[in-house]
């Protein structure tokens, strides 16, 4: 293995890009599950589409929530209490289905240009519900612009 020193020309440049991924297949399990019986053993509550008019052939009849439960860190009766976070969950995929909203990526890229040619470094962070509160993105890309140069060896 050998060394090499690369002369640097000029501080790093670093760009900042927001992406949208429409992902036909996302993991939004965190939401909860389509499914085609009414009740499982996780989840003993559930939405029935059919019975609203939501359902269309050849999609799935009931949605589970996805989560456990829990207010003030106490976890709740999923019969009792767990139909109205149920509901929320229901009605949060059923705006991703209808195109309300979707999942994004935060993507920074820093470039340190040397005698060699650039060096390019990219960071990024996927996940982010595209209708997140803009100081949340602002947060992020700082996070990733920092991210970026640290990858390049440089202090952000």
């Amino acid at each position: 293995m050998s060394e090499q020193t690369i002369k640097v020309l000029g501080p790093p440049t670093v760009t900042v890009r927001r992406e949208v991924d429409i992902d036909p297949d996302p993991d939004l399990s965190w939401l909860g599950e389509y499914t085609s019986s009414p009740t499982n053993d996780s989840h003993p509550v559930a939405i029935d589409r059919k019975a609203r008019g939501d359902h269309r052939q050849g999609e799935y009849t009931f949605f589970h929530g996805g989560a456990n439960y829990s207010v003030g860190g106490k976890f709740c009766d999923p019969v009792a209490e767990g139909l109205a976070y149920v509901e929320q969950d229901y009605q949060r995929m059923e705006a991703y289905n209808r195109g309300e909203w979707w999942m994004v990526g935060v993507i920074a890229t820093a470039v340190l240009e040397t005698e060699a040619g650039p060096i390019e470094e990219v960071a990024s962070l996927w996940g982010i519900e595209s209708d997140s509160d803009e100081d949340f993105f602002v947060e992020v890309e700082k996070e990733q612009m920092g991210e970026a140069v640290w990858m390049l060896g440089l202090e952000n």
